[in-house]
């Protein structure tokens, strides 16, 4: 009476399959779930790590550029130039 039909024909191990599939499967989505939002953070914070470097090369590259164009200036200004 209190028993689905479904479940009246099926054996001991089948209704142990079920029972360990239907608690299974939600810890394996929220198990995935973790694991998704894990490596969505953690390709976020390499992203931001990557942005960081490319910041401070660019950086060093003005300085350099900046002292090299202060160089060149400086000869052009320079009475050796004018020959």
């Amino acid at each position: 009476m209190g028993v689905p039909r479904l479940t009246r024909h099926l054996s001991l191990p089948a209704r142990l399959a079920l029972l360990v599939a239907g608690t299974m499967l939600p810890m394996i989505l929220f198990a995935g779930g973790v694991v998704y939002l894990n490596h969505m953070h953690e390709r976020e914070a390499a992203f931001d790590r990557v942005l960081e470097t490319v910041r401070g090369v660019r950086h060093v590259l003005d300085a350099e550029v900046q002292g090299i164009t202060a160089g060149l200036e400086v000869l052009a200004a320079s009475p050796a130039s004018e020959r």
